[in-house]
Order: structure tokens, then C-alpha cells, then sequence
């Protein structure tokens, strides 16, 4: 029997601290670091046309949300997403 490479599963606030030298981008999936295909030019205006959108209306219904682009977000215990466009509600319980 071949040994198997045991793999570090990271925690988030690893996760957080992580670099590696280059410019890629991970996402954190149950500990384990999974990298994201660079967005295309297209990507990106599809992204920034959907928040301009969103905070006008936003603005306009003068509701206490945010509207964020190009940002990380925790999802579970060992888990992160970079959501293409996210909008979460601006109160003092969610911190940096």
C-alpha cells in the first residue's frame, strides 16, 4: 500500500491569514482551499452594472443595506465564498 499525502485543512481564521505568494484567489471549502478562475472583463461589468443597480434601489427605499463586489464571505465553520455580488443588512453585528 502507497502512503497518502495527508492534507492540512485550514481553519477560517488560517484561512484569513493565507498567502502563498501569488495572485490567486481561494475560496474555503470545508478547511480545504479551492482556487477561483480569474472573472473576465465581461464578468466584472455584468458585476458592477448589478450593484450599481442595486444600490440605487437601495438608496432609493432608503433601506439600511450594503451592496458589495469582489468581497469574502463566511458561509459556515470552515467555509468562505468570494460571491460574485453580495448585499447584507448594515447593522453593528457583523464585524472585519
Amino acid at each position: 500500500m502507497i502512503p497518502q499525502a495527508v492534507e492540512k485543512l485550514l481553519t477560517f481564521e488560517e484561512y484569513l491569514d493565507y498567502q502563498d505568494g501569488t495572485d490567486n484567489h481561494y475560496e474555503l471549502v470545508s478547511g480545504k482551499l479551492i482556487i477561483m478562475n480569474p472573472p473576465t472583463v465581461r464578468h466584472f461589468l455584468i458585476a458592477k452594472f448589478l450593484e450599481r443597480i442595486f444600490d440605487r434601489e437601495i438608496d432609493k427605499k432608503n433601506l439600511d443595506w450594503l451592496c458589495f463586489r469582489e468581497a469574502g464571505i463566511r458561509t459556515g465553520y470552515q467555509k468562505s465564498r468570494l460571491p460574485n455580488l453580495f448585499i447584507i443588512d448594515n447593522k453593528p453585528q457583523w464585524s472585519d
